[in-house]
């Protein structure tokens, strides 16, 4: 914030609240300035009077970032909540095949960089890759989603996925199998993850290979029986 002192009422109201954590801190405060409580004047940070109408400080870091995602525009909201679903990062072009709005890339860029101003979201090396900024923004985002909305965009990735890495999904099994997964499509979700889970095994990355194939082995023998080729293939990379 460039500041170098900060009001007794403002430092009781954040420490109360945050306790210590860091990251609470940063976002009281963040909060602090978009609901217009505090205000910054020759370097110093000074907690106005608040009103008896006032917005509420939340208790909790979930929702003191709830509080901060339901302030944004609505175009922005929907943004974050799409993004939360492809995960902690993610790819620009994938995010504007999922988008629930009809948009363009342009568009899409000004909404991230409403994200990035605004803290969610932070630079990373690939110029095409958003991060969010602690794990648990994009959770508190992916929480604000109905059932029914998560099921639908995690369709619409897997799918999307799926066209881009036509003939060779390898490197992205994993993904697909977690995104079918989470779709209610197991049918499809099965036969990535032990795909995915053959390629760990191969890696001797065995930790990794047993949580897949034994996903893989529950999701596909609740749909198909215990006849299913991919649980036979998954029984042999288990043992």
């Amino acid at each position: 914030l460039g500041v170098t002192e900060v009001g007794a009422s403002a430092l009781d109201l954040v420490a109360s609240r945050a306790e210590g954590n860091p990251l609470f801190i940063r976002e009281i405060v963040r909060n602090l300035i978009e609901t217009g409580d505090i205000q910054i004047q020759n370097s110093r940070v000074q907690l106005l009077k608040r009103q008896n109408d006032a917005e509420p400080v939340p208790d909790t870091l979930n929702g003191v970032i709830t509080s901060r995602i339901d302030r944004l525009e609505a175009d922005a909201q929907i943004t974050i909540k799409a993004a939360a679903v492809l995960g902690r990062s993610f790819d620009a072009d994938l995010l504007l095949a999922v988008h629930p709005l009809a948009i363009d890339l342009d568009f899409l860029t000004q909404q991230l960089d409403v994200l990035h101003e605004n803290g969610f979201l932070v630079e990373s090396t690939d110029e095409d890759e958003y991060v969010f900024h602690h794990a648990l923004a994009r959770d508190a985002a992916y929480n604000l989603l109905s059932f029914a909305q998560r099921e639908a965009l995690h369709q619409k990735t897997a799918l999307a996925l799926e066209s881009k890495h036509a003939g060779n999904t390898e490197q992205v099994n994993a993904r697909l199998g977690y995104h079918f997964r989470m779709a209610g499509i197991p049918e499809k979700a099965a036969p990535h993850l032990a795909a995915a889970g053959e390629t760990a095994l191969d890696a001797y990355s065995s930790l990794d290979a047993i949580e897949l194939l034994t996903t893989a082995l529950k999701l596909d023998e609740e749909f198909r029986g215990k006849k299913s080729v991919w649980i036979c293939r998954a029984r042999r990379g288990v043992r």
